[in-house]
């Protein structure tokens, strides 16, 4: 199987308000982000786990966001209504490495980044790469 380069997408908002942020995130990403959704459904049933403890898992998550974070929790609520979809999904989304440790069938993965700190000559930057796993590959 070869892959194909993913299709590049950039999405970008600018809002003070969190939750209109994140609606007008979800507004741009209501065609694509459906189709992340379903390979994370289907890679969460490969990982044996039902989809009410997803669920459970991204309401606790978001919880946990919301006493950390709560302009995190509204600009994820603003994504949802943006793209018309449930919040626990967005939040499953947004939670899924931690959701994929409870399997049993899946070996680990996690998201490798790097950054560069600023020395004054230039800003900090950083990079991220995630799901390292075949089953998610686009092809």
């Amino acid at each position: 199987m070869i892959a194909r380069p993913a299709e590049r997408l950039h999405v970008e908002v600018a809002s003070p308000d969190p939750f209109a942020r994140g609606a007008a995130r979800g507004e741009r990403l209501r065609d694509t982000l459906p189709g992340g959704i379903a390979g994370y459904d289907r890679f969460f049933r490969l990982g044996g786990i039902s989809s009410q403890q997803v669920r459970d898992d991204a309401e606790r998550a978001l919880d946990t966001i919301d006493a950390f974070r709560p302009h995190a929790r509204a600009e994820i609520e603003g994504i949802a209504h943006g793209a018309g979809v449930d919040v626990w999904r967005i939040a499953a989304l947004n939670a899924r490495t931690e959701i994929l440790a409870r399997s049993a069938t899946i070996p680990p993965g996690e998201c490798s980044t790097i950054v560069r700190r600023a020395d004054g000559a230039c800003a900090p930057f950083g990079i991220q790469t995630w799901d390292w796993h075949v089953e998610l590959n686009r092809s």
